[in-house]
């Protein structure tokens, strides 16, 4: 028996195919997502509060070599928690005003992360890296990986579930490149 054009078939992974998930995984998935949607943002909090009141060890989140997250870097954090939160907190379809919100806030993450990321290359434009705290920062800016990774993890919160021609989902792709530069950063 054959699938009527358009309709799924055993194995078919095309733009009409359905999925079927399983549960736990789904369970495991949306706690995943609620952590991701908490810690963020409280982390990016304690990193601004090091700067507000100086404290170097909030500032770097413990780290070894003490090197402080930059003040930009840290708001990254905390708008893409909100997105994921607005984005994927209790299912898999949020409703259309939090998924513009979403969308909106994946956009923004996007445009200060390649803003900083041509700032490097152009240097007669705007730091917005620099904007916060400046009497503070001396010479800490965001480094250009770090900057890459928020434009392109923007990018995929912004394009979430919007496939394109063949059914792909481009926010897969960007989440990808964003593993394996922070797999790179790493080595």
């Amino acid at each position: 028996m054959s699938a009527s054009p358009g309709s799924a078939g055993p194995g078919d992974t095309g733009p009409g195919a359905s999925f079927h998930a399983d549960p736990g995984q789904l369970r495991l998935m949306g706690r995943i997502v609620r952590t991701v949607a908490v810690v963020l943002p409280v982390l990016a909090a304690a990193v601004l509060s090091g700067w507000h009141f100086q404290v170097q060890v909030l500032t770097s989140l413990l780290h070894p070599g003490g090197v402080a997250m930059n003040p930009l870097t840290a708001v990254l954090f905390l708008l893409s928690g909100l997105a994921v939160g607005l984005l994927g907190w209790t299912g898999p379809r949020p409703g259309p005003v939090r998924n513009a919100a979403g969308t909106v806030l994946g956009v923004g993450i996007t445009a200060l992360a390649l803003l900083t990321l041509l700032d490097n290359v152009f240097p007669w434009l705007p730091s917005v890296d620099a904007i916060l705290f400046p009497g503070e920062l001396g010479g800490n800016r965001m480094a250009p990986n770090t900057a890459l990774c928020f434009s392109l993890a923007g990018g995929a919160l912004a394009l979430l579930d919007r496939r394109v021609a063949g059914g792909h989902l481009p926010a897969q792709g960007l989440i990808l490149a964003v593993g394996a530069i922070t797999l790179l950063a790493l080595t």
